[in-house]
């Protein structure tokens, strides 16, 4: 239903417009009643649209500003229509109120322009109200939901503190990638990073066991978990990955992540590799266009769609995080994060409605990671 109404809403205000500047040309004789008539039926619409959105979406809204830059981000006709008539209604009403404020006595036509000017605003803000409840009602932030797996990957690589032991670790463990997978299961069933110590029992007694649980304790507690956790999941579709990493990441964790998934990840050498530098990996801007043109560039390749890459914002700094969101948000790009509530991967609809739920997670997140490097 709302996919008929929602166009029919989007552009009422532009006919009205329309409508009002025809009406005004055939009856010039009577303007005020085109301006009354017209302004009554924007503030009874308005005020019965904001009525259903309150009834129908049970869902916390977000402020005006908030829901236009929404609007903007879509980049398409309605969402610029909408802005477009509400500038004209801004304009006209600051016109309709100048003219009211220089003369003497009140001129009718232009009350009534200032009146239709205004109720004009109140239609086209319940109008994105309303859309944007809507959106938000199929939006679920608690509930976890499952990525749809993609042939492509964008990961984050940071740096790793316990770095020489855990490479000394991964030489000497004899383990084929079947077990690695089912072990790794096993981790990632422990929810609570503070009792990996009870994870000990799932392995062999022997040294090699020992070995085994140590190699999983670090890795559970490491940078490199959530982007292990990642490929893992995808793996069964992947084709291609973008590592987003610094000069120092690059040197110091890059090898030993690969060096990992070799010897773990079945199937990891058919994947192709790309190495994304970030050389300001603190300006989100900077950030923002390395990923945008990750994207430009399948276009010129034409190797992958848009829709056949999520781009994973774990593991990162926040300026990473914020910089692939932004790069995410205007395309309406597949995007995932690890959840530290539960510890499962999460797919996120990402626009300016949910990017303030999206970075409570995620400082969330910032703070576990900070905890986890303390207790290595």
């Amino acid at each position: 239903m709302m996919k008929i109404i929602k166009p029919i809403l989007i552009y009422t205000p532009v006919f009205l417009i329309v409508l009002l500047n025809v009406l005004k040309w055939h009856w010039p004789d009577y303007k005020l009643e085109i301006f009354f008539t017209l302004a009554l039926f924007c503030l009874f619409l308005g005020i019965a649209l904001l009525i259903f959105s309150h009834l129908k979406y049970k869902v916390k809204n977000n402020s005006v500003g908030a829901t236009i830059l929404s609007l903007l981000a879509m980049q398409n006709v309605s969402g610029i229509a909408l802005i477009v008539v509400m500038g004209l209604a801004f304009s006209w009403l600051i016109e309709y109120i100048r003219e009211l404020s220089e003369m003497d006595h009140i001129p009718h036509q232009s009350l009534e322009g200032a009146g239709f000017s205004l109720f004009l605003i109140f239609l086209i803000v319940s109008i994105v109200l309303l859309i944007e409840k809507e959106k938000l009602s199929k939006i679920t932030f608690c509930d976890p939901v499952n990525p749809i797996k993609t042939k492509g990957l964008v990961i984050t690589l940071s740096i790793f503190s316990a770095l020489e032991n855990f490479s000394e670790l991964i030489e000497t463990l004899t383990f084929d990638k079947k077990k690695f997978l089912a072990y790794f299961k096993i981790v990632q069933s422990y929810k609570s990073k503070e009792n990996l110590d009870e994870m000990r029992k799932e392995f062999p007694l022997d040294s090699n066991g020992e070995k085994l649980y140590e190699f999983f304790r670090l890795l559970a507690k490491s940078q490199l978990y959530p982007a292990l956790i990642a490929v893992v999941y995808h793996i069964p579709k992947l084709k291609q990955v973008w590592i987003l990493l610094s000069d120092e990441a690059k040197a110091k964790t890059l090898p030993l992540f690969l060096m990992l998934c070799d010897k773990a990840i079945p199937g990891w050498d058919k994947i192709k590799i790309k190495e994304v530098p970030l050389r300001y990996k603190e300006n989100v801007k900077h950030v923002s266009m390395v990923v945008n043109s990750i994207y430009y560039n399948l276009n010129e390749e034409k190797e992958l769609g848009e829709q056949e890459i999520t781009a994973d914002i774990t593991g990162g700094l926040a300026s990473i995080t914020a910089g692939i969101i932004l790069a995410c948000v205007r395309s309406k790009r597949r995007v995932q994060y690890l959840s530290q509530i539960d510890f499962k991967l999460k797919a996120i609809n990402v626009n300016v409605a949910s990017i303030p739920h999206l970075f409570d997670e995620m400082v969330e997140q910032i703070e576990v990671m900070k905890a986890r490097e303390n207790s290595i």
